[in-house]
């Protein structure tokens, strides 16, 4: 009972910063998905070979963003879907046909479980999905302690895990999914400790949620702090 309080009250923290979020809130984030591979260069030329092997096939290539508006075209997908909070209309107007703009809170589940419908709906499973939030969720960063909830900082990297669970599911065979640690806070508190960014908490969090979706992984390092690459097998087994 104590503990589903506490995620009560992080639930309703959560809405109340989203509620307050300005428009264009994610306005430091990229409109290009090639620019989050620009320091992974062995992973970017992975996505473009993953993305001509999928159309030699005839096949399309869908690629999904989450808490931002890029576009993954140039690295060969034939449409994005962005998951991107406060849409303004001329962002839309703006996006061209390539990209779906989706008004999206990623810490409420049924706005989150409505995108998902959504893609479902038009029958697309994304070969890549890219989690680069930059700024995007330091509101709502495990520093800022909530009265009355210890646990706060595990709930909501919970409600995240969840979001990525979901990812995952929709995830075609051989897809990847590009991640960054979602709070900058983490980089000072990890950079002290001395540790090796792979024993970072963010990248334990991470290989523990490859291991459950039975994901391969790989870790690159990187000044702003670990980077992940996320690949769902062909055949799950």
């Amino acid at each position: 009972m104590k503990n589903f309080e506490q995620i009560r009250k992080t639930l309703r923290y959560h809405r109340e910063i989203s509620a307050a979020t300005p428009p264009h809130y994610y306005g430091v984030d990229y409109t290009d998905a090639s620019i989050y591979f620009g320091p992974h260069e062995k992973w970017g030329r992975k996505i473009r070979n993953f993305f001509s092997e999928l159309h030699d096939k005839g096949e399309k290539v869908v690629h999904v963003d989450i808490c931002g508006r890029a576009s993954g075209r140039s690295l060969g997908a034939d449409r994005s879907y962005c998951f991107y909070i406060m849409v303004s209309e001329t962002d839309k107007m703006i996006s061209g046909s390539t990209n779906v703009l989706f008004d999206g809170d990623i810490f409420d589940s049924r706005n989150f479980n409505k995108f998902l419908s959504t893609l479902r709906q038009d029958s697309t499973a994304p070969s890549l999905v890219t989690f680069r939030p930059v700024a995007g969720l330091q509101n709502y960063s495990p520093i800022h302690a909530i009265q009355g909830v210890p646990m706060y900082e595990e709930i909501t990297y919970r409600q995240l895990a969840k979001r990525l669970e979901g990812m995952v599911e929709i995830l075609r065979p051989g897809g990847y999914i590009f991640l960054q640690h979602p709070f900058q806070s983490e980089v000072i508190d990890n950079f002290l400790s001395g540790k090796k960014q792979n024993q970072w908490g963010i990248s334990l969090r991470i290989k523990g949620l490859a291991r459950k979706c039975k994901c391969r992984i790989e870790i690159n390092s990187a000044p702003a702090g670990p980077c992940f690459l996320v690949n769902k097998p062909k055949r799950q087994g």
